[in-house]
């Protein structure tokens, strides 16, 4: 549940960085949200999904901490469960990374724009 949790908050950190320069960030929000629901096992299997789906759904947060928690419900045993979790918190990590850095070059844009104020 942690690895999941950390997952899930550092890409709402990347996408979240969009807000500020988007005016229409609803649609973002549902496009991202809908991303995950198909593309992380959640409604449909990655085996049923095409190649470059399938890959790009191995970058998204949920998709090997579903594998993780549905593998601990069926009794396996952490030693089974810790490459899935190992993965999740990767790309916890990185979706962290490019949350920080997205932030920079977004508040950078809208300090440029006039987007936002800025505090003294």
């Amino acid at each position: 549940m942690l690895a999941i949790s950390l997952s899930s908050c550092a890409s709402a950190a990347f996408v979240g960085n969009l807000t500020i320069v988007m005016t229409d960030w609803i649609l973002l929000y549902r496009i991202f949200s809908g991303a995950l629901l198909v593309l992380t096992r959640v409604i449909i299997p990655i085996s049923s999904l095409p190649a470059p789906l399938a890959a790009f759904s191995r970058v998204l947060p949920l998709t090997h901490g579903l594998v993780a928690f549905r593998s601990a419900f069926d009794g396996a045993g952490p030693q089974t469960q810790w490459p899935f979790l190992l993965m999740e918190l990767a790309v916890a990590a990185g979706y962290a990374i490019l949350g920080l850095a997205g932030f920079y070059l977004v508040e950078r844009f809208a300090k440029r724009r006039g987007i936002v104020e800025t505090a003294a």
